[in-house]
């Protein structure tokens, strides 16, 4: 049933959208439409969801990453990781804000997926999407294997269950979409889940705010979830917990902060 909404989602891009998105619903559209007849006939097989990786994801983003300009979010991040390079810091100064793509709206942390380019890499294995699709399905898995009964590494049901729903979540298009034409939100989102999964039961608040903390210092759209969850933690473990998960977001994000942008502790003009 999934993979069916999804396809009419695609179905619905590929009339009333244009550009990149339009692209990748072309592609995505009959990768969905075959998923959701296999799931249908096999139910439980892993392979079902293949078609949907293969033709909302892969295929994609390696023809827009190929064959298309970049993107405005992937030349922001590469910039950044250049600058980042160079200078330390991952902002332009004033006087070089020229225009809107001048600007870089991200915490520097998230100048990591830029550096493979920075670094030389070529083609593909340089764009910051594939790296963007790593992250977020590798922090997925994590985050369905909190939920599972026996653990992913010791049970080869759990770690079937967590595969397929990684690979359903991923081949969404909540993630699928973005990650083609390189928007950055999955691999943040990715964090706030599994933040929200290491403060189940039993509850891991330290760990959730090193989580918290890596997602506030890649994106600001972050931070709102620091509050939240604290409250959260507040009300159930009580003030102490909660104190705890705060205190290693705060820690986490401003040594991350540090650690990637070094010259920001120096001259944080740029980036304010």
């Amino acid at each position: 049933m999934a993979c069916a909404a999804f396809a009419v989602f695609a179905a619905g891009a590929a009339v009333f959208s244009s550009g990149d998105d339009r692209a990748w619903a072309c592609w995505a559209v009959g990768g969905y439409a075959l998923s959701a007849a296999l799931s249908w006939r096999w139910p439980r097989s892993l392979l079902a969801l293949l078609p949907a990786l293969a033709c909302a994801v892969a295929a994609p983003l390696v023809w827009l990453a190929l064959r298309g300009p970049p993107t405005a979010d992937v030349t922001v991040v590469t910039r950044s990781a250049v600058l980042l390079l160079r200078h330390g810091s991952p902002y332009l100064p004033a006087g070089q804000l020229v225009g809107w793509t001048s600007y870089n709206p991200y915490l520097p942390v998230m100048a990591v997926f830029g550096l493979p380019k920075a670094a030389g890499l070529a083609g593909l294995a340089g764009d910051t999407r594939p790296w963007l699709v790593l992250a977020t399905a590798g922090l997925l898995a994590a985050s369905f294997s909190r939920g599972t009964p026996h653990g992913a590494s010791r049970c080869a049901g759990c770690r079937r269950s967590v595969t397929r729903y990684a690979m359903l979540a991923l081949a969404s298009p909540l993630c699928a979409l973005p990650l083609a034409v390189g928007i950055t939100d999955p691999p943040v989102f990715a964090l706030l889940c599994l933040a929200l999964a290491l403060v189940g039961r039993p509850s891991r608040p330290v760990l959730a705010g090193l989580v918290i903390g890596a997602a506030c210092a890649m994106k600001a759209t972050a931070w709102p979830a620091l509050p939240v969850i604290a409250i959260m933690l507040a009300a159930r473990d009580g003030t102490r917990s909660a104190a705890r998960f705060a205190a290693a977001s705060v820690v986490t994000a401003g040594a991350l902060v540090a650690a990637t942008a070094p010259a920001l502790v120096a001259r944080p003009a740029a980036f304010f």
